[in-house]
């Protein structure tokens, strides 16, 4: 197992400028590429190392088991969040 953790912490470290570039765009990175550890889903940790903002990825996270699909992927928004703000301003 710790041989594993290797991997995947080397393989973020890889990924990762390649990744801050798309996430300081806005643009939502791709699906494979933030799957670091190639398990077929993106952990929370997973879309917040991708760039992703963790209220994104949780908000995306429809069934709650803390894992974004593809088809979970798909509804990742980059951009500012001004639907929050004008929700939250009518308090």
């Amino acid at each position: 197992m710790p041989r594993l953790a290797i991997y995947v912490m080397a393989a973020s470290f890889l990924i990762a400028p390649a990744l801050s570039g798309a996430a300081e765009s806005g643009e939502t990175p791709e699906f494979g590429s933030a799957d670091a550890n190639d398990d077929g889903v993106v952990s929370v940790d997973e879309a917040v190392d991708a760039g992703v903002p963790e209220e994104e990825a949780k908000r995306e996270d429809i069934n709650g088991d803390g894992e974004l699909s593809e088809a979970d992927w798909k509804f990742v928004d980059m951009s500012p969040d001004e639907g929050q703000s004008a929700a939250s301003d009518d308090g």
